[in-house]
């Protein structure tokens, strides 16, 4: 996961609609979005109820946007990915998988020290042997580290087969390949061979490499709504706001797609038709017309959703064995401890550290 709600794109002016202001290359709509989903992200870990019905009416709307936190975050971080993956500079690519590479290596490193001088001080177990970091750092994903870092595995992966594809590909035809990745990635879901493939291995293989034909075609639409400009279009059209408006609350409504029956969470068309609406509805918001102090508020917080994304799991599960998990408001400390911490490591005068964080 990367802060990029801006990314060289488009200007965050004119996706809002015009302002007098001097132009800003920012899209803070991208930014609040980010900052929404980064605690859903924790309530998907650690909000827990036995019914809906439990649930507060003006709290649902959160239950509602837990599972569309990883599909956005996909479809953000290649959107703003597309210019860069049309250079077809080698360079840019090192340069961006040694970006994703630092917080991945070094979470999976920090969680294993961490949790080991916790055994030693508390006589507890919760990390296990070495094997345990080894399948973290292979797989991203192991359920006594950090598994929440599948998605920065599978970011890793769908990186380098975007710019390969970019690489050895003519720029007129790239996005027809795109395009058929996602058919074959939707192919794979429905039919069932994605999970044929993945279902009976272990878990930790079952949900990052399972999980790659689920993100693909995210990753693909991000771009592709990058290069044909539709939020610039959009925005530029006040029919097209008002589509873009309907269309989500239309989804939101009425589960209109049949979703494969065997799949690891994230499959199928339903999702991939709300959450590009999603990111396209916050990304053309006027929210730029807010006051300076707000939007800086906004830039602030957004800086450090990847140290959230990377701390929260921990925080969680120390509560956890406390028996302190479970309610919103318990959720909502986890993601107030996360955005303290990610800052005060921000601080540490190291390159390393705020590429941790930020």
């Amino acid at each position: 996961m990367q802060n990029e709600p801006d990314g060289g794109q488009r200007s965050c002016m004119r996706a809002g609609g015009g302002n007098s202001r001097k132009e800003d290359s920012y899209n803070y709509g991208a930014a609040v979005l980010k900052i929404i989903m980064s605690f859903e992200v924790v309530l998907c870990h650690y909000w827990l109820f036995d019914n809906i019905s439990d649930i507060p009416a003006y709290l649902r709307i959160f239950n509602r946007l837990r599972m569309l936190a990883v599909p956005t975050f996909m479809i953000m971080s290649f959107y703003f990915l597309t210019n860069s993956a049309l250079t077809k500079d080698i360079r840019v690519f090192k340069a961006r998988i040694g970006r994703l590479l630092s917080p991945y290596i070094g979470w999976a490193v920090i969680y294993y020290l961490g949790y080991l001088i916790l055994e030693l001080i508390f006589d507890i177990e919760l990390v296990g042997g070495i094997q345990n970091l080894i399948c973290q750092l292979l797989f991203g994903n192991h359920t006594n580290l950090n598994p929440p870092l599948w998605f920065q595995a599978d970011l890793i992966l769908l990186t380098c087969i975007v710019f390969a594809v970019f690489y050895l590909i003519p720029v007129n035809k790239v996005f027809k390949v795109l395009f058929g990745i996602v058919f074959l990635s939707l192919w794979m879901q429905y039919s069932g061979i994605n999970y044929k493939l993945f279902g009976e291995l272990s878990y930790e293989v079952r949900y990052t490499y399972g999980r790659v034909a689920e993100m693909a075609p995210y990753a693909c639409i991000g771009m592709a709504l990058s290069h044909h400009k539709i939020e610039q279009k959009i925005s530029n059209s006040r029919f097209g706001k008002i589509a873009c408006a309907c269309i989500l609350l239309f989804l939101f409504r009425f589960s209109v797609f049949y979703m494969p029956e065997l799949n690891f969470g994230y499959g199928g068309l339903y999702f991939i038709c709300i959450a590009s609406a999603l990111v396209l509805f916050f990304m053309v918001l006027p929210i730029n017309r807010l006051p300076i102090k707000v939007l800086g508020m906004i830039k602030w917080f957004a800086r450090y959703t990847p140290g959230i994304f990377c701390i929260h799991y921990g925080i969680g599960n120390l509560l956890k064995r406390n028996g302190q998990t479970g309610n919103f408001i318990q959720c909502v400390i986890i993601w107030i401890i996360s955005v303290i911490i990610a800052f005060l490591i921000s601080k540490i005068p190291l390159k390393i550290c705020k590429g941790l964080v930020e």
